[in-house]
C-alpha cells in the first residue's frame, strides 16, 4: 500500500503493508469516534459502531516500511526506514 498527503507542495508518502481491522464500540470505536469529532462541521460524525462491523468500516492497520518526505524540493528531502516488509 502507499499513503500520501492530498498537497502537491507538502509530500509525505508511505510505504508497506495494510491489513483489515475492526473496532470495539466500547473501547476503540469511542476513541476514534472522539478523533474524528473535528469533522462534525463538515458533516462528518461516525459513531463508535461504525467501525465494528464485518468489513470494519474500511479501518485498516498500515505497518510502514519506508517513507519519505520534503516541505522544499529538493533542499528538505528525508527518507525512513522502518525495516523488512512484512506480508
Amino acid at each position: 500500500m502507499t499513503l500520501t498527503l492530498e498537497s502537491g507542495t507538502e509530500v509525505v508518502i508511505v510505504e508497506g503493508s495494510s491489513l483489515a481491522t475492526r473496532a470495539d464500540p466500547e473501547g476503540l470505536g469511542v476513541r476514534l469516534a472522539a478523533a474524528f469529532a473535528k469533522y462534525h462541521d463538515a458533516g462528518y460524525h461516525p459513531e463508535p459502531d461504525s467501525w465494528s462491523g464485518e468489513d470494519g468500516g474500511g479501518l485498516r492497520v498500515i505497518t510502514p516500511v519506508r517513507a519519505v518526505a520534503w516541505f522544499s524540493f529538493p533542499t528538505d528531502c528525508t527518507r525512513f526506514s522502518f525495516g523488512e516488509e512484512r506480508v
